[in-house]
């Protein structure tokens, strides 16, 4: 990129600007948060990440956990969807045991 003069013109600060805009598109490296969906999310996984035994994992770490995206655990948690999903709807129990996380089945309930 060329120095600009001491008092440049609209169009050399446009032009200066946008190569580095390209310059720093360029070099950043392209990061993906959301991890494609293995699945649609059911009302017993809603449950778990508001309620349940995923409640405190970060919304990326219960969605890996489930084979789910984050979006779908960040719109379950904000109530986007699954809004009807309360603190009664499931028990631990409704959990399958071979899906249940190694917390809660040392621990117990995790509910907050």
């Amino acid at each position: 990129m060329a120095r600009l003069s001491e008092n440049p013109s609209k169009e050399e600060l446009v032009h200066a600007i946008n190569d580095l805009y390209d310059k720093l598109e360029q070099e950043r490296p392209r990061r993906r948060r959301d991890r494609r969906s293995t699945r649609q999310m059911t009302p017993i996984d809603a449950w778990r990440v508001k309620y349940g035994d995923l409640c405190n994992d970060s919304h990326s770490d219960a969605a890996k956990k489930l084979g789910l995206s984050y979006g779908q655990v960040y719109s379950a948690r904000g109530e986007f969807t699954f809004r009807d999903i309360q603190p009664d709807s499931f028990d631990e129990k409704d959990i399958p045991s071979s899906d249940r996380s190694e917390e809660t089945q040392t621990k117990g309930r995790r509910l907050s």
